[in-house]
């Protein structure tokens, strides 16, 4: 149980020390879209349009990056084999992959760490509930995990968002449905 101190302090804290996302997509409308989701709810985010650049970024930083959202197909250097570079550096650096196929929603057990998938297209209460839960650990105590681990849906966030209806209906169609019999990547 929280005391209202406990829940002052909290909200300090995240207004102080904000979370620092570092989102990762080829797609600027895609970004964009996360980016303003995010910043609406608080977040500290920067925003890289590949896997290379992306390193740059992390190796550059002053502030310490908190949570790494990244699509997995991107030209370059792909999703999961920046992860697996991040990773020599931040092993402990919190992942959330997106993508529009659903063969790679395994890539959290392969990775390894503290991470999870998301499939495109999302609305904002997915992305919101997909960066909570990647999250939740950092909480710190048993009960404060346990209590993120509860969490209630995402309420819907206040119009206009500026969330283009139609940014993954292109990766939905060309999706092709998951073959049980191919062998996932």
């Amino acid at each position: 149980m929280t005391t209202p101190l406990d829940d002052l302090a909290s909200a300090l804290q995240c207004t102080l020390f904000p979370v620092q996302v570092l989102i990762v997509d080829d797609d600027p409308d895609a970004r964009g879209a996360m980016q303003r989701v995010l910043e609406r709810q608080g977040y500290s985010v920067v925003v890289a349009g590949d896997g290379a650049e992306a390193l740059r970024l992390l190796e550059g930083t002053h502030v310490p990056v908190d949570l790494l959202v990244t699509d997995v197909q991107m030209p370059g250097l792909l999703g999961d084999a920046l992860v697996v570079q991040v990773r020599q550096s931040w092993p402990d650096l919190p992942v959330l992959f997106v993508s529009g196929e659903p063969r790679f929603a395994n890539l959290p057990d392969i990775t390894g760490g503290r991470s999870g998938f998301l499939r495109k297209p999302f609305g904002p209460a997915e992305l919101l509930e997909g960066v909570l839960r990647v999250l939740a650990p950092l909480a710190g105590t048993a009960a404060e995990v346990e209590r993120a681990e509860n969490l209630p849906a995402v309420p819907a966030l206040p119009a206009p968002l500026d969330w283009p209806a139609s940014l993954f209906t292109a990766a939905r169609r060309a999706s092709p449905s998951p073959d049980p019999a191919s062998p996932s990547t």
